[in-house]
């Protein structure tokens, strides 16, 4: 039930969900199996890969695997998109503002926002692994 349920916020990482929710996503209809899965939901928590709010989980940026991609700025560089090499995500929307110094085509680390703008998810760089023109 724990690599479900951490494949599950792995492959959704920007989703915040109720225990029930989640359990029919995973199809633990019965009783035994719901109550597992709050178990295993709470020591998750504890280990810092979610986080909760009120009663919705969702994955944690500091206990979720580096996130480390390509990054591409747009041509008036208020705002860019990193392309994920390790995890099959969608690209992470990354505002001017968390842009730091890193430039297009460098390889950078990143952590994902709680916000979302748009269809995708929003992040800020936190290390520049490789410069592109060096």
């Amino acid at each position: 039930m724990k690599k479900q349920i951490k494949a599950f916020f792995i492959k959704n990482p920007g989703l915040n969900i109720k225990p029930r929710e989640l359990a029919k996503k995973l199809n633990a209809t019965g009783a035994e199996e719901y109550s597992t899965l709050k178990q295993v939901l709470f020591r998750l928590h504890k280990e810092n890969f979610l986080e909760r709010t009120g009663k919705r989980y969702s994955l944690s940026p500091i206990g979720s695997e580096r996130l480390i991609g390509t990054l591409q700025v747009a041509e008036n560089g208020t705002y860019g998109f990193v392309k994920l090499t390790s995890v099959k995500m969608s690209d992470i929307f990354i505002p001017e503002k968390y842009l730091d110094t890193a430039l297009h085509g460098d390889t950078v680390e990143i952590s994902l926002l709680a916000k979302k703008r748009g269809k995708n998810l929003e992040g800020q760089i936190i290390d520049i692994i490789k410069r592109a023109h060096e």
